[in-house]
């Protein structure tokens, strides 16, 4: 009857159990990343099947990246100089989910497994900008010297709030905060005065013209001279067959640019 009752027990606690993790490991690791854990306060090199718990910081050196996967399926890609905190990973129920992340310098990428209850949330919060979703792939930018958070969409839908104001981005639109304070920009526009598709707001230069209206499969134009965001011309290759115009590598000083897909 005692092993009984104690076999009961554990049954009963057990579901308990699986909440409790709410853990994310390292699935990939290069260059220079470590961890600093909430308990110790000490870094540790980060490894390939690693753990993260809450509360732990991620910094990532300049040859580094990491990929982080979540306990519910969603991944973050840390870039190269990058500094963040896991402020939450919690599951409060079955299907609940609470994960927050509070970016201090640098980029993350999230792809966000879908939120099925209305008690979760999925959210980055960066330079008193923070951005949520309910199911869908979007990087945030942060530069602590200059204040400015870029947010861009890859997929789906992100809700963006600073200073009480809500932005919302759809896939391949972002948008930038300087400050915390909404920076909008005004899109350039085709002959239907709808903005060009892919253009996104973060981006100011987009086609060789700046204006988004270029296109590949015509010769390649002149740069207007003093056209600003180019920060240096790296070499000119002097290729014959394009006469006139020789085809010049530039170095561009722009988010980046990623066109949609069908």
């Amino acid at each position: 009857m005692k092993r009984l009752l104690t076999l009961i027990t554990f049954l009963l606690i057990l579901p308990g159990l699986a909440l409790a993790d709410t853990g994310a490991v390292f699935t990939s690791v290069t260059g220079t990343v470590t961890f600093t854990t909430a308990k110790s306060h000490k870094a540790h090199p980060a490894k390939v099947n690693g753990q993260v718990s809450e509360g732990d910081r991620i910094e990532a050196g300049a040859d580094g990246q990491a990929t982080l996967k979540l306990f519910d399926g969603s991944q973050l890609q840390i870039s190269p100089n990058t500094g963040f905190t896991v402020e939450k990973l919690q599951q409060p129920g079955p299907k609940d989910k609470v994960i927050q992340f509070k970016l201090e310098l640098g980029k993350l990428l999230a792809s966000v497994s879908k939120l099925l209850t209305s008690k979760s949330s999925f959210e980055i919060e960066a330079g008193g900008v923070v951005c949520g979703v309910r199911g869908t792939e979007y990087s945030m930018f942060y530069d602590p010297s200059t204040g400015k958070v870029d947010v861009l969409v890859l997929d789906g839908t992100v809700w963006s709030t600073a200073n009480g104001q809500t932005q919302e981005f759809h896939a391949g639109q972002g948008g930038t905060y300087l400050n915390g304070t909404w920076t909008p920009h005004t899109p350039p526009s085709t002959g239907t005065n709808l903005p060009h598709p892919g253009f996104i707001a973060s981006n100011p230069f987009y086609g060789f013209n700046g204006t988004g209206l270029d296109e590949f499969n015509t010769p390649l134009t002149d740069l207007p001279s003093g056209l600003p965001g180019i920060t240096g011309q790296v070499h000119n290759t002097g290729i014959a067959a394009l006469g006139a115009h020789n085809l010049l590598n530039l170095q561009l000083g722009f988010p980046q640019y990623l066109p949609l897909t069908k």
